[in-house]
């Protein structure tokens, strides 16, 4: 089937299309390329019109609801809304922990030009892990929207928590950049992070801080300060 809007062009258009690609593949004689091309005219013609009517990004927008102790829901309306101005959405709404990755890593994702993660911190975690779970040529650029708690990683690269819209202003320019990923192996299996991996003190404020995000970006805060106060060892 066609995109949806696309109107489909006499054979013909794409006849003399077909030859040229099949005379610069083959080098077959003119007979042999009449012949060979008659038979896949019409299947070419469809790709063709595919790629010609794909005039905006496919994207993989995968939106946790419940980051930001809930507060990202009322913003995914207009996220949506934002990214779609420019681009195809797919949406996928995580349902808890694994979901994301689950998204990403069980399904092949080469009809996508990029993966957006719309949460916190934990939520890009888990897209960073469903993205590494595909070889390097099979996974799309990232782009990482900040409607979490902390948003550690999104303030590294200048956004504050919140300013989901200059996340988008950023995904619209298309430009990318490379970035290492690292990867830590632990009784549970190996992960895969970006810019913090922390055992000890900062795991266990990580933990307090869940029972703290209605204080917003302070939750943080405020549960390293109190894992500090009681300031115990740990063993390793």
């Amino acid at each position: 089937s066609l995109p949806f809007g696309c109107a489909p062009q006499p054979v013909q258009h794409y006849f003399l299309q077909a030859v040229t690609q099949v005379q610069r593949k083959h080098g077959a004689p003119s007979l042999l390329v009449f012949i060979f091309t008659l038979q896949y005219t019409n299947r070419f013609a469809v790709k063709m019109h595919a790629v010609a009517c794909r005039t905006e990004p496919e994207t993989l927008l995968v939106f946790n609801p419940h980051a930001g102790g809930g507060r990202a829901a009322r913003l995914e309306g207009a996220v949506l809304r934002a990214l779609e101005s420019f681009a195809r959405v797919d949406c996928h709404r995580t349902s808890g922990p694994g979901s994301a990755t689950g998204r990403l890593a069980g399904h092949s994702l080469d009809d996508y030009d990029g993966v957006v993660a719309a949460g916190g911190d934990g939520t890009l975690f888990e897209v960073v892990n469903g993205l590494c779970a595909h070889p390097d040529g099979a996974r799309p650029p990232l782009g990482v929207l900040p409607v979490g708690t902390g948003n550690a990683f999104a303030r590294d690269l200048g956004l504050e928590p919140g300013a989901w819209e200059n996340g988008v202003a950023l995904l619209r320019a298309g430009q990318t950049r490379p970035l290492d990923v690292g990867q830590v192996e632990s009784r549970d299996g190996a992960y895969h992070f970006l810019n913090i991996v922390g055992a000890g003190l900062p795991v266990a404020a990580m933990l307090t801080a869940e029972h703290l995000k209605p204080f917003g970006s302070s939750a943080y805060t405020l549960a390293t300060l109190w894992q500090a106060l009681r300031c115990r060892s740990e063993k390793f």
